[in-house]
């Protein structure tokens, strides 16, 4: 059974990355090449991909997220308050206009709800189902985490680049046992949400 829902996480990610590649193969070019537009049009996938998963999950799999907090706190609303208020200062907006509003919303907001769907919320529940230790959950979603970030690094693959690749498996190692230690502590990946956001934006 545990080696059914590993093959199983292994063939979403993988036809989730297709799905957004093959989007983008195919619409990119007839839009203006612009970073802007870029963003947005990623953007727009991954919203749609995040809809097919909560599909797949509510209605494929009878599965579940655990993306709320029970119950709510005053704790969350300050830190939800606290994010939204950093992300509208952030310097960039300011200084960059619309374009940098929309990398702050795509790495910050969208990708973020995309990733932690995915790992923090269906899997990481599908994986404890089958009696995946806190400590096993941690490690295998990050483990699984780290190798979702190839498939942002076509190019890179392509061009030889393997120190950038590496170096964003490893980033998506660190942040995935981060965030998986924050998803045992608070029990919802609305949490893992905020900080994955928080440290999207403090990196852009």
């Amino acid at each position: 059974m545990m080696s059914y829902v590993f093959a199983e996480a292994f063939v979403l990610m993988g036809v989730l990355q297709l799905a957004l590649g093959g989007m983008k193969w195919l619409l990119l070019p007839l839009l203006p090449d612009t970073r802007l537009v870029y963003k947005l049009f990623t953007m727009v996938c991954m919203m749609c991909l995040t809809l097919v998963v909560v599909a797949y999950a509510r209605y494929g799999r009878r599965g579940r997220f655990g993306f709320l907090p029970q119950p709510w706190s005053r704790r969350y609303t300050f830190f939800t308050g606290l994010f939204l208020l950093l992300l509208l200062l952030s310097p960039a907006n300011f200084t960059q206009g619309l374009p940098a509003v929309g990398v702050a919303l795509y790495g910050s907001v969208v990708i973020l709800l995309y990733e932690e769907l995915i790992f923090k919320g269906y899997l990481w529940n599908r994986l404890s189902d089958v009696g995946y230790s806190p400590r096993r959950l941690i490690l295998c979603t990050a483990l699984l985490f780290a190798v979702w970030h190839v498939g942002y690094m076509a190019n890179a693959i392509a061009e030889g680049n393997w120190f950038a690749v590496i170096s964003k498996v490893m980033v998506g190692l660190c942040y995935g046992l981060l965030l998986g230690w924050v998803r045992v502590k608070t029990g919802n990946c609305y949490s893992t949400c905020l900080v994955h956001g928080l440290m999207n934006l403090l990196s852009v």
